[in-house]
């Protein structure tokens, strides 16, 4: 199940969410308590073995409603057997482990650091180009040549900056463009047509500018 952290999430919110997500009827008039058995025992019922929390970041414990809304996620953890991963960007730095409440989601879980694709060895070179072929895979254009995404895997690493966000953002807009003006395949120059986002952006102009300068060729005598 996947759950984005709403900001100012309320215990009822959530559990609205979750039956949301789950396709699962509610009563407007339904309490908090109520809402939350519900969900609680739909998510036994169907067995859900992983819970991800995104924008966790979202969840502010110095208001009212983000310590509520802590708590619920703490009981939620306690009372449905599945893997619960909080995903967030700089979780840290926005107070998420600091007083009770976060000292005590620091002591319930396992901080994994994530950083873009590195594209040095080549490993890295091949776990990108499977990632780029998996996008390559779900397209649906009607002249769309299986693989011609994953040969241009290189250049979208150097477009992207391994950030998957920024590959997926490309790919879909330049899938978009080729359905609205009739193409319908993805090229290089589509890509290419596609703005980045900033971080993307922003990253790939710094990686050039450190890229080391090319040695001048030794000439020879006339």
């Amino acid at each position: 199940m996947y759950l984005t952290m709403p900001p100012r999430a309320t215990p009822k919110s959530l559990s609205i969410e979750i039956l949301k997500f789950l396709g699962a009827p509610w009563l407007a008039r339904a309490s908090q308590i109520e809402l939350t058995r519900q969900a609680c025992h739909l998510l036994a019922d169907l067995g859900t073995r992983l819970i991800l929390v995104d924008e966790i970041h979202n969840l502010n414990h110095h208001t009212r409603a983000g310590a509520d809304a802590s708590d619920h996620l703490k009981y939620l953890a306690e009372n449905v057997a599945a893997t619960f991963v909080h995903a967030g960007v700089d979780a840290a730095r926005t107070g998420l482990f600091s007083n009770v409440r976060g000292r005590q989601l620091a002591g319930r879980f396992v901080p994994i650091h994530t950083q873009p694709f590195a594209y040095t060895s080549k490993a890295d070179r091949e776990q990108w180009t499977r990632l780029v072929d998996g996008f390559d895979k779900l397209l649906r254009l009607h002249r769309h040549r299986p693989g011609a995404v994953t040969r241009l895997a290189g250049h979208l690493y150097g477009r992207t900056a391994g950030s998957i966000s920024s590959l997926s953002m490309v790919v879909r807009s330049a899938a978009i463009t080729a359905i609205l003006d009739g193409t319908e395949h993805i090229t290089k120059t589509g890509l290419d047509a596609v703005p980045l986002d900033h971080a993307a952006a922003t990253t790939a102009a710094q990686s050039r500018k450190d890229r080391p300068a090319k040695a001048p060729a030794a000439g020879g005598a006339a």
